[in-house]
């Protein structure tokens, strides 16, 4: 059998028929030349329309996910290469995939689907299949073509085919003209390594490793280990695949790992992936994809799936169920989920910090907030929600909706408009400054003095766009200072230019940020805030450059000590580089008090056994967007 093999390598290598396709082929790169026997029996360079190998090459184009792209490779590097049919069979082996369902490519397979839906996939297999055959011995000498008869079986093919669509994961567009042969060196070392983790027969733990080959073709995409393949689905999973390089790995080979998506409930948890689409794919959706994918006699019973099949049910994991969710953008699900969650059980520490979370990604600020101050006084002991209401009381304890001088006597202000958001969406920069130099100066003093004791300043309080800064709420001096100028300076402005009641102005969060030129953070790039309304407040002037940059105005706001720039949250700015010194500001991320409309049931009606949470009325005018959402988004910490 060895010299059988050895013979026909021979043959491919050094007949004439071959030669003269290579000839044909073109010109080839340093990479490709070293699988050019394998190229040459593919290439459809020169071929025209109704050649084999120019209609098996656009058959390939029309597939999906480039599996007939890869399963002809395979085949055509078995047979330039003299390989044995087991090493096809080895590619062909599907015993490892997680479902035990048929493939829509496998002729007759267990668990396959019947109609319509399941025939044209079985006529392109057929058809590849035969554009291949014919394509190949056409380019093969005749003393070869029988030694290749195994290598061309078309149940072979069809199974080839089907095991290699269940690894295919697309990645991204590759360059024009990329040829998944290619790889061949890849797929060889993906098969050497299953050969030597198929010891244990168990899938790969989150957290390890699992072999993978990346494969270029008209597209990037990963062929998954069969190790890989054996970890279950889950609508919602508790792993993802994260692609990453590796040094022990073959040149240009990737590895994927199995990262755990949240905390594993025991050690023994087995990590779980989404196979299909399940970000907003409804029940039906998911399922018939998983039929597509594994079978017609698949089905899901995850978590989510049986949550949803029974229309919701307090029994389920709520709380991992709404945090897949809100990770998917579902927030009114994850709304839904959270309040049955805290019904069922009241002192859910997590589930009232999610709750708001939720609420405040769909820019429901007092709900948000109400929830969290509720959380914190039926779970008294949970450390986030206990910051979170420390947070929340410490810029309402000089009574800043309390505030009496509504709009009169506002300070004048300069007025840019802002694209297609109405008359509220504008950036308001003060005509005069708001505050004395004195002020400002004793604002930054007390930032450094706060940060030289406690440690220097933060960097990661903002998880989208982090600042280099100091919370307002942490340093008691900075405190006093702006809440007393938010009720008699701040709310007042706002409330005339923005047409809000000042009483009804809240802070969501505030911080003093520090800019520098030379080892720190010099800039902030576009992004929008989490907030109805941001401000900032110039400190200082011993620097170059810097300013606010708005996307709408194209330029670059920096008025001097003291002034203050009002505008939408969802207005696209950023801030400008400074070149020299060092820039201070104070920047507040506010919120408009407004009561909960109808559709939504009010909070606290869940609130028994709490203090039940003063409604605040408020004015409804602020804009519900200000463009910029492609940008990323401010999120504040504490």
């Amino acid at each position: 059998m060895i010299r059988c093999i050895q013979k026909f390598s021979e043959l491919i290598r050094s007949a004439g028929g071959l030669q003269q396709a290579q000839q044909q082929s073109q010109t080839l790169s340093g990479k490709q030349q070293a699988h050019r026997p394998a190229h040459a029996l593919l290439c459809p360079g020169g071929c025209s329309s109704g050649d084999p190998l120019y209609e098996l090459d656009s058959l390939a184009e029309r597939h999906p996910s480039d599996a007939l792209f890869i399963a002809a490779a395979l085949v055509a590097t078995a047979v330039a290469e003299g390989r044995p049919a087991s090493w096809l069979e080895a590619w062909a082996d599907d015993s490892f995939v997680c479902s035990s369902g048929g493939s829509r490519w496998a002729d007759g397979g267990e668990g396959e689907g019947e109609g319509s839906e399941d025939e044209e996939p079985d006529c392109a297999a057929e058809e590849g299949w035969a554009l291949l055959h014919t394509g190949v011995l056409s380019r093969l000498p005749a003393e070869a073509r029988a030694l290749a008869a195994p290598l061309l079986d078309p149940g072979l093919f069809a199974r080839l085919l089907a095991a290699v669509e269940r690894r295919v994961l697309p990645l991204q567009a590759a360059a024009a003209g990329g040829e998944v042969h290619e790889a061949t060196a890849q797929l060889d070392a993906l098969l050497a390594l299953e050969a030597a983790d198929s010891e244990d027969g168990l899938p790969p733990h989150a957290g390890a490793d699992a072999p993978a080959a990346a494969v270029t073709a008209r597209r990037l995409v990963c062929l998954l280990s069969q190790q890989t393949l054996r970890v279950s689905h889950s609508c919602l999973p508790r792993s993802q695949l994260q692609l990453e390089p590796h040094a022990d790995a073959p040149p240009a080979m990737p590895r994927a790992r199995l990262v755990p998506l949240r905390p594993l409930a025991a050690a023994e948890e087995p990590p779980s992936l989404a196979w299909v689409p399940t970000a907003n794919a409804s029940l039906e959706e998911r399922a018939a994809a998983l039929r597509a994918r594994f079978g017609a006699s698949f089905a899901c019973a995850c978590e989510r799936c049986s949550y949803e099949a029974r229309g919701g049910s307090v029994g389920a994991p709520l709380v991992a169920l709404a945090r897949d969710a809100m990770e998917d953008g579902r927030l009114a699900a994850a709304t839904a989920m959270l309040r049955a969650r805290v019904s069922a059980c009241r002192t859910d520490g997590d589930a009232w910090m999610l709750l708001g979370t939720a609420l405040l990604g769909s820019e429901r600020w007092t709900a948000a907030h109400e929830a969290w101050r509720a959380g914190a006084e039926l779970a008294p002991h949970h450390a986030l929600l206990g910051r979170q209401c420390r947070k929340d009381r410490s810029y309402r304890a000089d009574g800043v909706a309390a505030a009496a001088g509504g709009a009169e006597g506002a300070a004048p202000c300069e007025v840019h408009a802002l694209a297609g958001g109405g008359p509220a969406c504008k950036v308001v920069v003060s005509r005069s400054p708001l505050f004395s130099a004195v002020e400002c100066e004793r604002a930054v003093a007390a930032a450094e003095a706060h940060a030289a004791k406690s440690g220097g300043w933060t960097t990661s309080r903002h998880r989208a766009v982090p600042t280099t800064d100091v919370p307002v709420h942490e340093v008691p001096e900075l405190l006093r200072w702006f809440n007393h100028a938010m009720a008699g300076r701040i709310a007042p402005l706002l409330a005339a230019q923005f047409r809000v009641a000042a009483a009804d102005i809240r802070v969501h969060d505030a911080f003093l940020v520090r800019y520098s030129a030379s080892g720190g953070q010099a800039h902030l790039p576009l992004h929008t805030d989490e907030s109805v309304l941001s401000l900032t407040v110039v400190l200082n002037d011993e620097f170059e450059g810097g300013g606010t940059f708005f996307a709408d105005l194209r330029r670059s706001l920096s008025p001097p000590v003291g002034h203050l720039v009002a505008f939408h949250g969802r207005a696209l700015h950023g801030g400008e580089p400074i070149v020299s010194g060092v820039r201070y500001i104070v920047a507040a991320f506010l919120y408009v008090a407004v009561e909960e409309p109808a559709a939504a049931p009010p909070l606290p009606e869940l609130f028994a056994g709490c203090k039940r949470a003063r409604r605040d009325r408020g004015d409804d005018a602020m804009p519900a967007g200000g463009g910029g959402g492609e940008a990323e988004t401010f999120c504040f910490g504490f």
